[in-house]
């Protein structure tokens, strides 16, 4: 939901342009869109955004690992590690944590924090591979059963003609390392990526 964020130095939910997220959505839809994943901090806060949603997950994580991988992904992992100095890498990671300790937990446990009960499923441990599987798998049923005209129990789950032909086309058996494999660069028109 990176792309909808607006310039601004709030925290919380007012940044993003959730309008606009729902009109691309409705786009993708209209454009014959299989599925579309819609990911992010505040992907499960807009009321019409999550109505519009089938399959809800929070992947929830521990506070020491979101930092400790903001950490990573910002002062270990980037080529701008390798080129500043020891009081470079210092400030830099003094101001990570104050913007940590000042926004991000905040906005964590105000805003994002909260939409955890509105999940269908919740990851309590990160995307580990097997509550990965169990979610394609828990879809795939979904989605073959109403694709076969339904099924025996009320769902509150719903697919649409372009739906039924991602089965239709899809390998006999999907796997956590297909999907990790697959495109999700909207080149084959099954996944669209809005963050």
């Amino acid at each position: 939901m990176k792309e909808f964020q607006e310039e601004t130095f709030e925290i919380g939910p007012s940044r993003f342009n959730f309008n606009l997220v729902k009109s691309k959505v409705e786009n993708h839809i209209s454009d014959g869109f299989d599925v579309i994943l819609i990911y992010g901090l505040y992907a499960l806060y807009d009321r019409e955004l999550l109505n519009m949603g089938s399959v809800k997950i929070f992947i929830d994580c521990d506070a020491d690992i979101r930092l400790g991988r903001w950490i990573k992904r910002d002062l270990l992992s980037s080529k701008l590690s390798s080129s500043i100095s020891k009081a470079e890498k210092s400030m830099l990671l003094r101001n990570l944590l104050t913007r940590y300790l000042s926004e991000s937990r905040i906005e964590m446990s105000e805003f994002i924090s909260r939409t955890k009960d509105l999940a269908d499923v919740v990851l309590p441990r990160g995307a580990e591979p097997t509550g990965i599987s169990l979610i394609v798998d828990g879809i795939q049923h979904l989605i073959k059963n109403e694709s076969e005209g339904g099924s025996d129990h009320t769902t509150r789950f719903h697919t649409s003609d372009p739906v039924k032909n991602v089965i239709s086309s899809r390998k006999k058996d999907i796997t956590l390392e297909a999907l990790s494999n697959d495109n999700f660069e909207s080149r084959n028109k099954r996944f669209y990526d809005l963050n």
